[in-house]
């Protein structure tokens, strides 16, 4: 059986199910604002599903692979979407969507995430995003290790009468099909980073005088670098370049809007959950790798010894021992310190494993947990002041939440090493922890390795046509 008709049998007998349960039970839903989502799911054989979900036409994308790689998954359409501009309080959002999940067939996920400050106001680049926005897509296919299914997430007030809410199922679902692209002819005409380095060395010297005056122990600054291109890029093509150059990562593509797409591959997991079981870790501290196995033996001794990377990974450490403790019981965390290591770069690691005590849910582990000292600074809220009043540009989502939340489980990464396609423009982010001993030519190094892999994808596609 092929790839085509396996799809195609499964979108056959997924529109026969829906129309049997819609004869069956009509449109119902609890009121404008809690439907009750149905959901539909056949197995199917596997499929390249970042190909699938480029050869879609909804504007409306998701996908996720997680860093072990079992689960993956990716969408299209909006059965349900919660968004919001503001400061509304990350407990208050995340309580909303469990209320919901609780109305929903077992297996339905809200895929999204919030912006690294809701307090600050996001830029014309963040256009489509808000604040924070959680999609439960109409059309999924996901992979859980080596099962895959074809899904449908029935929202029944979006029906209109049986015969042409059918005929509408039927033309979407006839979207799949699979086909490969490349593009042609283009060119990196144009490079801005912001702050520019004589920027940069004035953001860290205004970071010293915090330190010195007590103010703050530790803050992290970012980087904005954009990349101006000859015309409009697919997004989804460089993430399938990026995904293939970048393991044992976090894969995240966001597009609520065809004007604009966020997407990354992040190192760091901020928690997952299952039941009441927690597992979270310490991910800080940044040091250059090798090739050479040799060399590379030798740099993951001297980060090891590295006393700013220490000193950066006790911060993050601290922090999560705090949250855990204070939501969690059975705290277990690894014996020793640990190397994660991604192609380009390693990271001190420390894994955590945790129960939650009852009553508390993810609304209060994610609140508490986001932003670590990792990607803010110590102490929390002073550091987030002083990095709004440093960084000449807005983070959006960067470095924020970004994952799902189901009936029973939860999975967020930090959306680091990611950036936001708009129109022919790419705008990166990544970011480097600023303690009293850093240096600021060694700091806007590390930004540029961190960076490193989105660039080389830019300057080696596979027919060589995108240059720089």
């Amino acid at each position: 059986m092929s790839k085509n008709s396996s799809l195609k049998i499964a979108r056959e007998k997924l529109i026969e199910n829906v129309k049997k349960h819609k004869d069956k039970n009509g449109d119902k839903f609890i009121s404008d604002d809690v439907p009750i989502i149905h959901r539909f799911e056949e197995k199917i054989e596997n499929i390249d599903i970042l190909l699938w979900l480029r050869a879609q036409k909804n504007r409306v994308k998701l996908y996720w692979r997680n860093r072990e790689g079992d689960f993956e998954a990716a969408g299209i359409g909006a059965a349900h979407r919660i968004a919001c501009n503001g400061s509304t309080a990350i407990p208050t959002i995340v309580r909303k969507l469990q209320e919901n999940l609780k109305n929903f067939d077992s297996g339905i996920k809200y895929y999204g995430g919030f912006c690294f400050n809701p307090i600050q106001p996001l830029d014309k680049i963040w256009k489509n995003f808000e604040s924070f926005q959680f999609i439960i897509p109409e059309i999924e296919i996901f992979r859980i290790r080596e099962e895959v299914f074809l899904t449908y997430n029935l929202n029944p007030k979006y029906s209109t009468p049986l015969i042409n809410a059918e005929m509408e199922q039927e033309r979407v679902l006839r979207r799949f099909g699979l086909h490969s692209f490349d593009q042609d002819g283009l060119e990196i005409v144009a490079r801005i980073d912001e702050p520019n380095y004589d920027g940069w060395y004035y953001g860290i010297q205004s970071a010293f005088n915090l330190f010195s005056n007590g103010v703050l122990k530790k803050v992290v600054m970012a980087r904005r670098t954009s990349f101006e291109f000859s015309e409009k890029v697919n997004p989804l093509l460089l993430l399938e370049k990026l995904t293939s150059q970048v393991e044992d990562s976090f894969h995240f593509y966001f597009q609520p809007h065809e004007e604009n797409a966020f997407f990354g591959a992040s190192p760091e997991r901020l928690y997952t959950r299952t039941g009441i079981d927690i597992n979270t870790e310490a991910v800080a501290g940044t040091y250059q790798r090798s090739y050479d196995a040799m060399e590379d033996k030798k740099l993951e001794t001297a980060f090891l010894s590295s006393k700013k990377n220490i000193q950066e990974h006790s911060f993050v450490c601290e922090h999560i021992e705090n949250v855990l403790n204070r939501y969690c019981e059975s705290v277990r965390k690894d014996d020793t310190l640990k190397i994660l290591k991604t192609a380009r770069l390693q990271h001190l690691y420390r894994g955590y494993q945790a129960k939650l005590v009852r009553g508390v849910s993810d609304s209060d582990i994610l609140s508490a947990l986001h932003p670590t000292p990792a990607v803010g600074g110590v102490p929390t809220d002073r550091s987030l002041s002083e990095i709004s009043k440093i960084e000449e540009f807005q983070r959006g989502w960067y470095a924020g939440p970004f994952g799902w939340i189901g009936q029973n489980s939860a999975d967020f990464a930090v959306a680091i090493r990611s950036g936001i396609m708009k129109d022919n423009w790419l705008h990166l982010y990544s970011g480097a922890g600023i303690l009293p001993e850093s240096d600021p030519l060694a700091e806007w190094q590390e930004i540029e390795n961190k960076i490193g892999s989105f660039i080389n994808i830019l300057e080696t596609t596979d027919d060589k046509s995108i240059k720089y």
